[in-house]
């Protein structure tokens, strides 16, 4: 068993999906626009891809982490 970081996010389908970085808070980086105090502080925004969780084809997995801030939705759809 190992750590895998991937370079996209998750949500409910493939394609992509405005990522909104609040200035002073980069750690709070979120696909819920104005959940973290991006629109206020003069943050940033990039696009991103996203995938599926289940376009990973996992199996046996036995704990997954997942921090999406405000995406939980459609990250577990």
């Amino acid at each position: 068993p190992g750590l895998r970081l991937l370079p996209y996010g998750l949500s409910s389908a493939e394609g992509s999906s405005k990522l909104y970085m609040p200035k002073d808070r980069p750690n709070l980086s979120s696909f819920a626009h104005g959940s973290q105090g991006d629109e206020v502080d003069g943050g940033d925004s990039a696009e991103v891809r996203v995938i599926s969780l289940d376009s990973l084809g996992l199996r046996e997995v036995g704990f997954i982490k997942i921090d999406v801030e405000g995406h939980e939705e459609a990250t577990l759809e």
